[in-house]
């Protein structure tokens, strides 16, 4: 999921709406965006994650559009599954072979993990859009409860200088359209669940991704640290999953 993206001067004007699904809140950026034309790209590269590449850059000002939301239409729910399907095929090609990741997304495999998500009682789903259409997205959730922080429910490997948050939350996955990787996508999403921890008080923030997946350095270079690992299986395929937190300044 790594995307290492440009340097974006942008500013947001944060909406608040009521709908009877809950909570909506859309985040327009205009943005001083800078595209690049790449001389060559990995195509078999992690999820958004940047080779080292030649790039000119060729246009100016856009609009991008944020969208925050607790439910998914049928249309929305559909777009995710291909963005996630289409970054698996591109990701992970390294790791499954096609006919793995194909019976994977028709749900003819059982999937399954050693670790236990984290209980939280707020979900929302973050879309990136670019030109009308949803081209990456990441779906988060966090506790929203002033509840005591339990270590042992976390992790039995934090180390003890760490300040115990009362608030906390988990990255349940973030995927980008090949189409759309090496254009900062990813840094502006992260950005924006960053911003939206800040906002909602949460501490801390957790991240699962396959140990084989180079994924990994995108959260260390935010600032991330490596906490435990576990196991990811579909059918009698199994690999090692590591989990990384982002902690707030505190």
């Amino acid at each position: 999921m790594r995307d290492k993206g440009i340097s974006i001067a942008s500013s947001s004007i944060i909406r608040e709406k009521g709908t009877v699904l809950g909570r909506l809140r859309r985040i327009r950026l205009l943005n001083s965006r800078k595209h690049y034309q790449c001389d060559e790209v990995d195509s078999s590269d992690q999820l958004g994650h940047s080779p080292t590449v030649n790039c000119s850059l060729d246009s100016e000002l856009d609009y991008e559009q944020f969208e925050i939301k607790k439910f998914l239409d049928n249309d929305e729910e559909e777009r995710c599954h291909t963005i996630r399907h289409e970054a698996w095929k591109v990701a992970y090609n390294h790791i499954y072979t096609p006919d793995e990741i194909e019976t994977y997304f028709r749900g003819e495999s059982t999937e399954g993990r050693t670790w236990t998500s984290l209980e939280c009682n707020q979900k929302e789903v973050l879309f990136y859009e670019y030109d009308g259409e949803i081209v990456g997205y990441v779906k988060w959730a966090w506790n929203d409860c002033d509840l005591p922080y339990n270590e042992k429910d976390m992790t039995n490997k934090i180390s003890s200088d760490v300040i115990k948050p009362s608030r906390f939350g988990e990255i349940n996955s973030l995927y980008i359209h090949p189409n759309y990787w090496n254009k900062g996508i990813g840094s502006l999403l992260w950005k924006q669940i960053i911003s939206l921890c800040h906002e909602n008080e949460v501490k801390s923030l957790d991240i699962w991704v396959l140990q084989n997946a180079r994924s990994a350095q995108f959260y260390i270079g935010k600032g991330c640290r490596y906490i435990t690992k576990g196991d990811y299986f579909i059918g009698d395929h199994v690999e090692t999953a590591q989990c990384y937190r982002w902690y707030a300044a505190l």
